[in-house]
């Protein structure tokens, strides 16, 4: 095995071992030699010979004017790799006393919420999509402008959604705002799905309800707020249980108290 490997394995670094090697096969040498026959920059060449001799296996002396490194007799690679491993078991007694302190706050970043924003006309439908694509059955609740849905989102992509919810069993329970449209938007988007797929919606007034867009409740601790903007179109995904929660008993409560169509 080459000498420059062997000293690899002995824990230096490839470049380290290639100046090294380089010194002892020479009895020494300045920078600029070193560089010249190694290839290596200078700049870096002055690097190594500092952790060098740090490690003291190599010391520097002056010829003249100019700076002469040699290598130390070749114990001291042991006593070097002896070293390396005390700062290694420094390391780990360091990381043992530190585990404590990192669960501690890695357990409050876990009740961080996970937030997710879209504002392009594509990236917010594909956060529309993460309803069904996530994949399983549950039950869903949103308010939503059904006018503003169906002339935001491409027909082909509402067919594939209900479709998936259908495939999935997602059921729905939804507050509309109050319009001509709310009252036909079930026979106009879901004719020839289950009927146990169609959405149970409740109205509110617009007056009291006026928003072009939907919040959604899916996944158990997921929401989305999504506005159907054509224009400047907008999504934020939130990804917590308590926030869930929370919007959850908005709708309850707003549910208790809409009218059924």
């Amino acid at each position: 095995m080459d000498i420059t490997k062997k000293l690899q394995k002995s824990g230096l670094t490839e470049k380290e071992a290639i100046v090294y090697n380089y010194l002892v096969a020479h009895g020494g040498a300045s920078p600029s030699m070193i560089a010249e026959n190694t290839k290596l920059n200078r700049t870096t060449i002055y690097t190594i010979l500092s952790r060098l001799c740090i490690q003291g296996l190599v010391s520097e002396i002056k010829k003249g004017n100019k700076k002469f490194f040699q290598a130390e007799k070749a114990e001291r690679l042991i006593n070097a790799a002896q070293y390396k491993v005390k700062l290694a078991e420094d390391a780990r007694r360091q990381a043992e006393n530190t585990v404590p302190m990192l669960k501690e706050l890695l357990a409050k970043v876990k009740h961080k919420p996970k937030v997710q924003f879209y504002n392009t006309h594509d990236s917010v439908i594909a956060a529309y999509m993460e309803h069904v694509d996530i994949g399983h059955k549950y039950k869903m609740k949103a308010f939503f402008s059904p006018v503003n849905l169906k002339n935001f989102l491409p027909i082909k992509k509402f067919r594939y959604y209900i479709k998936e919810k259908e495939r999935l069993g997602i059921t729905v329970k939804a507050i509309a705002s109050e319009s001509d449209y709310a009252a036909k938007f079930n026979i106009d988007m879901f004719t020839g799905i289950k009927r146990e797929i169609w959405p149970e919606i409740r109205t509110v007034k617009g007056s009291v309800f006026p928003f072009p867009g939907e919040i959604t409740l899916y996944d158990k601790q997921k929401v989305s707020i999504i506005k159907f903007d054509p224009t400047h179109p907008v999504a934020v995904i939130i990804d917590d249980k308590d926030m869930y929660t929370m919007i959850n008993s908005i709708f309850e409560l707003v549910w208790v108290n809409a009218e059924e169509m």
